[in-house]
């Protein structure tokens, strides 16, 4: 069991905000499906721990108004006239319930079930012997015994694998494909192939065996973990892959269809009467960000002896929040709105420890 090993390297880098890594224009990572994923498979992402933590002591929440796109969809469907209402305070803790079950306990509970997982071994290489009235059979040829392991738990039927010689720049020389009908390996069992007679290349390269079916594929048994749920990831993931025609691939709509698209048009029917539903109800990312931002060097504070109680601050507050008591608190997105209305200037943005 890997604990130290970073989760989806192929985009080192996070995204500050919700931006889900599997949109077709997703340059980054998205940290909170970086998290998802490493639980799932019992290692610690390393990267998107340090990036979050680092992000949250210089910028704190300024994060969520500034960074995020979702952030910008929620403030510009609020613009939108239409009915407006309140959300009761106790709704802020689904958040911290999303991140802490969605995000860490479900996936590291369930985990992921892989299928399809083939080791190949090395090869033994033998110069081909002719057999008897076939000498013109063995000449420049090589027999090449493999070894393969199913470390899947489903049975593997009709292995393949591929033979190919790579020269000193890593250059392909040669590459042959070899099927194995009949041949069925059993969960845990390791079988001697039989052998595959190909071109002697080894003057030229090296020879490396390999198979197709010795890449993981990952699915998870139930749709609890916070990707599979994301409206965030539905919006810029799901339904792009589906108009492109790309099928979706693991953001696809084939399982929960029903219920990833029932929460994206809950969100955005909610982003019309709401101000910022998401960020209140359902981030994670906000929730980590708000449990650290006490440690930013960057946040809102209110001079009470100036305060002269006209709640105009209340009023434009995107979060809905006691501006006096909850300015650079956990909530609080650092957006400026009521450094904006104040008459008396008492609100002001600080950096510094």
């Amino acid at each position: 069991m890997a604990w130290l090993v970073p989760a989806f390297s192929q985009k080192v880098l996070c995204n500050p905000g919700m931006n889900c890594h599997g949109c077709p224009w997703a340059i980054g990572a998205c940290p909170i499906g970086v998290m998802a994923y490493g639980s799932a498979v019992r290692a610690l992402p390393i990267y998107a721990i340090s990036f979050v933590l680092v992000l949250t002591a210089a910028l704190g929440r300024l994060t969520c108004a500034f960074l995020c796109p979702f952030g910008l969809l929620q403030d510009l469907l609020y613009r939108i006239p239409f009915f407006k209402i309140k959300l009761p305070r106790f709704t802020r803790s689904g958040k911290y319930i999303a991140l802490a079950l969605l995000v860490f306990v479900f996936p590291f509970w369930l985990g992921f079930e892989p299928s399809g997982y083939l080791r190949v071994d090395k090869p033994e290489l033998k110069k081909a012997v002719a057999e008897e009235g076939k000498e013109g059979e063995a000449a420049d040829k090589i027999d090449v015994t493999v070894s393969i392991a199913n470390l899947g738990p489903k049975p593997l039927t009709s292995p393949q694998l591929d033979f190919v010689y790579v020269n000193a720049a890593k250059e392909e020389v040669l590459k042959v494909r070899e099927n194995f009908p009949g041949v069925t390996v059993q969960p845990g069992e390791t079988v001697a192939l039989p052998k595959v007679r190909i071109e002697n290349r080894l003057a030229e390269g090296d020879l490396n065996v390999s198979s197709p079916q010795s890449e993981v594929q990952l699915s998870s048994p139930y749709q609890l973990y916070y990707c599979r749920l994301c409206p965030v990831g539905t919006l810029e993931a799901t339904l792009p892959a589906y108009a492109s025609g790309e099928g979706g691939g693991m953001y696809g709509l084939v399982s929960g269809r029903a219920l990833r698209l029932g929460i994206l048009a809950a969100f955005l029917l909610m982003m019309l009467m709401v101000s910022r539903p998401f960020c209140r109800i359902f981030c994670p990312a906000g929730a980590i960000y708000g449990l650290f931002c006490r440690i930013s060097l960057s946040r809102i504070t209110v001079e009470h002896s100036v305060c002269v109680q006209c709640r105009l601050c209340d009023r434009v507050c995107p979060m809905d929040l006691d501006v006096q008591k909850e300015a650079g608190g956990a909530e609080c997105i650092a957006c400026g709105d009521c450094i904006k209305v104040c008459p008396k200037s008492g609100i002001k943005r600080r950096f510094g420890l």
